[in-house]
């Protein structure tokens, strides 16, 4: 899984944002199949699934926060 491995999709690369742990280490093959797996059970939810986005300091969504997560810009 390339989120795993480096940390970022095809996409994340074009956008130069990277996933990682809360303090900025790379994320675990749990975790990397931990997000993909609840930002696809609540694809049906999308809304609510950014809802958290509006209320957390670092914009986090509902499925970063559940794998815990962060997505940030990467130079």
């Amino acid at each position: 899984m390339l989120l795993h491995r480096r940390g970022q999709t095809l996409g994340k690369m074009a956008l130069k944002v990277k996933v990682v742990r809360p303090d900025g280490t790379p994320i675990t093959g749990g975790q990397a199949w931990g997000r993909a797996l609840s930002r696809a059970l609540l694809g049906f939810l999308y809304l609510v699934d950014y809802i958290p986005a509006f209320f957390t300091k670092e914009k986090t969504t509902l499925h970063d926060l559940i794998a815990r997560t962060r997505v940030v810009n990467w130079v």
